[in-house]
């Protein structure tokens, strides 16, 4: 389990299965309160392609609700 700030448990997704349509409401609902409550504007993805070179790419946070 993760804890948030007002010690609310948030339960990562466990490789290898994928999670139901509650658990990625709850992270996706997670996700988008803590970036408005931080004031992120921003949000850096990394990721290597299939040969193993390294990616990235950012988003906003409008983008990143867009995409929800």
């Amino acid at each position: 389990m993760w804890w948030t700030e007002d010690r609310s448990a948030v339960r990562p997704a466990v490789f290898g299965r994928s999670m139901d349509k509650q658990e990625r409401e709850e992270a996706t609902a997670f996700v988008l309160h803590t970036a408005r409550e931080n004031d992120v504007r921003f949000i850096r993805l990394w990721f290597t392609d299939i040969l193993g070179e390294l990616k990235g790419f950012a988003i906003t946070v409008a983008e990143l609700e867009w995409g929800w």
